[in-house]
């Protein structure tokens, strides 16, 4: 069985988007930028949009060696557990924008109503076990993998990143 590696930099190349229609919340008084990061290693993978004064949308992007299940799911963490959520969307597929040894692409898309300004909210996405074959017939398995995000607003001029939880 192989590991479903993924692209070092895939945290980073995707970030977030901040674009067009506006969000505003109530103690907005400094533009926001969308900050991510994988659980468990925040201080290597946070990373952030540039500021803007409107949020309207946020996407982790990732870039794997291998098919990404089609069973893929996410989940969000509330006070109730680990829950499905509509305004969380992944889509799969292959992308020329990510590197050659990493053709796979996994896009998470985040509602901006979901973000608040320095609470996390914790994005869970499980790919279940895997195998099939390449375009060139190579032969491809991978066991069950979980991997846990964060996302936050971050205002300008805070001094401190989001929190981990």
């Amino acid at each position: 069985m192989i590991a479903l590696a993924r692209s070092a930099t895939a945290l980073i190349v995707g970030a977030a988007s901040i674009l067009a229609w506006p969000l505003v919340t109530p103690a907005q008084a400094a533009p926001l930028a969308v900050c991510q990061w994988e659980d468990g290693q925040q201080s290597s993978t946070y990373s952030c949009t540039d500021f803007a004064d409107t949020v309207t949308k946020a996407e982790i992007v990732e870039c794997w060696k291998y098919p990404v299940s089609p069973r893929t799911y996410l989940r969000q963490k509330t006070e109730a557990g680990w829950v499905r959520n509509s305004e969380i969307t992944l889509r799969v597929r292959a992308a020329k924008s990510c590197e050659e040894t990493h053709p796979y692409r996994t896009v998470i898309s985040v509602a901006p109503t979901l973000l608040a300004e320095m609470q996390t909210l914790r994005i869970r996405m499980v790919m279940p076990a895997t195998s099939g074959y390449l375009d060139d017939s190579t032969a491809y398995s991978y066991g069950k993998t979980v991997v846990t995000y964060g996302m936050c607003l971050m205002p300008e001029g805070s001094l401190e990143d989001c929190p981990e939880r």
